[in-house]
């Protein structure tokens, strides 16, 4: 359970960090809204991990769920 967790969350940092590296928060978001599935995802990411957010797990969920629902492969 440990290790899947710490797996979930490296693969989670991952997505955010090569996808959205170097754009602020509110680009991210932005994007998000507009439908960017790569930038859903690291809205996921920032939400599950409190990234400048206070943590919210549901958030986060709503976030990787649009993601994935357009197929997204590192949001599944």
């Amino acid at each position: 359970m440990k290790k899947s967790f710490l797996l979930i969350t490296l693969f989670l940092a991952l997505c955010f960090s090569i996808e959205c590296y170097g754009k602020s928060l509110s680009d991210v978001e932005e994007l998000a809204r507009q439908g960017d599935a790569a930038a859903q995802c690291a809205m996921g990411d920032i939400y599950f991990d409190g990234e400048q957010v206070s943590q919210n797990k549901q958030e986060a969920f709503k976030w990787f769920k649009k993601s994935a629902e357009q197929n997204y492969t590192e949001a599944k």
